[in-house]
């Protein structure tokens, strides 16, 4: 355990800007809320894989599950870039835009008029895609560990009346895997 936890703290060997730098790939989970559209507040995880293609410019699979108790929920999978338009040794800054694709459902529990007076519940289940775009900022805690906070939106049309989006911030966790 000693020389695992040796390899990822180890800051003598810090560079500025090596978590953003070309060929570097680290994995992130992230927790959060919000808001949307279809009432209610959300909860969130959201495990990442990043890679840079360049230096400050990344792109990223993102997984998505949301939760609004047992109302409702989504899950989906979703490619996204980032692009890191401040970046000093430990504060980042960057905007991120991208494309989810994925399952939501919707419960409606409604009273029954039968003589057993028992609760009905209708369950609505779609697939569509959903367009992200968001900013946030990561400071970084050691070589290899950084924090990050993201504030996004996401426009969607899972019925086929209205579109509906979903404003939501998640606080997350990064650890590189690979430098460059």
């Amino acid at each position: 355990m000693l020389p695992w936890a040796a390899f990822a703290q180890d800051p003598s060997k810090s560079k500025p800007n090596d978590l953003l730098g070309q060929g570097t790939f680290s994995v992130n989970v992230g927790v959060g809320g919000g808001t949307g559209s279809s009432g209610g507040t959300y909860g969130r995880v959201a495990p990442k894989a990043q890679y840079f293609l360049k230096n400050g410019w990344s792109v990223n699979v993102e997984g998505r599950h949301e939760t609004n108790g047992r109302q409702s929920g989504y899950t989906g999978i979703g490619l996204t870039t980032r692009y890191y338009v401040l970046r000093t040794n430990k504060v980042t800054v960057f905007g991120q835009g991208g494309y989810f694709y994925g399952q939501s459902r919707n419960r409606t529990y409604t009273i029954e008029a039968t003589p057993t007076g028992g609760v009905l519940r209708v369950e609505q289940i779609n697939r569509s895609g959903t367009v992200n775009a968001g900013v946030g900022a990561q400071y970084r805690l050691g070589k290899r560990w950084s924090v990050e906070a993201q504030h996004e939106i996401n426009v969607s049309r899972r019925s086929a009346d209205k579109p509906t989006s979903l404003t939501q911030t998640t606080i997350g966790i990064n650890f590189l895997l690979k430098e460059p």
